[in-house]
């Protein structure tokens, strides 16, 4: 789930990020996971959010060190 005011775009960001997590040999094994684009009252558009998405999920998931993050 993504909340944070986010545009039909960043949605479907879903689908290309796991695609993505998956076809550069990660696992996604999340289950349900809340992505919380912060601030809520500032519109996100476009899918300029997918890398920063990837990158905190594989971090969350203990994929990535998450010591640069």
């Amino acid at each position: 789930m993504i909340v944070g005011f986010p545009d039909v775009a960043v949605k479907e960001s879903r689908n290309r990020v796991l695609t993505a997590i998956t076809n550069s040999g990660y696992k996604f094994t999340f289950g349900r996971t809340t992505i919380n684009l912060a601030p809520a009252d500032v519109k996100k558009e476009g899918p300029s959010f997918d890398l920063h998405i990837s990158i905190g999920a594989l971090a969350a998931s203990e994929q990535l060190a998450s010591a640069g993050v």
